[in-house]
């Protein structure tokens, strides 16, 4: 029975990445990180909670045509998109990030840092591009990517 069910939510993770690639609808949205730290991640890990309830998970290793993590979610209602709050941790293996992605599925994850999530406002429909930093003092946060 538990690997039936780590299948199923194998699949539905890959239900989700496969529906990122496509534009974000009305009640969703997008984040597309881009790694600027010294951190190598296997993977990066995302928590999406409306209030105190955990409305989904994401976690994702860069496409081999990207050179960024994608986090999709979708509210069931637009409010919940006011009130979301996500949490983020970056992945570290010895494992090809694949593999790790694979384990994190099957509910062993690699080891994990913390990342800060800087607060902001959600709109269904957008994606919202990020890049991960070094805080300097061994800390993690992400930031909203500034146009160069």
């Amino acid at each position: 029975m538990k690997k039936i069910l780590s299948l199923l939510f194998c699949l539905c993770l890959l239900i989700g990445a496969a529906a990122a690639e496509e534009a974000p609808g009305e009640n969703d949205i997008l984040l597309r990180i881009w790694n600027r730290s010294e951190m190598a991640f296997s993977y990066l890990h995302f928590d999406f909670y409306t209030g105190d309830f955990l409305a989904g998970t994401s976690a994702s290793t860069p496409n081999e045509e990207e050179d960024f993590y994608r986090a999709p979610f979708s509210a069931e209602k637009p409010e919940d998109l006011q009130n979301l709050r996500i949490t983020c941790a970056g992945g570290v293996s010895e494992l090809d990030p694949e593999e790790a992605l694979i384990e994190f599925m099957k509910g062993h994850p690699a080891e994990e840092h913390a990342v800060e999530m800087p607060e902001l406002s959600f709109e269904g429909g957008k994606v919202y591009d990020l890049e991960l930093v070094s805080d300097g003092e061994g800390g993690l946060r992400l930031e909203p990517l500034q146009a160069e």
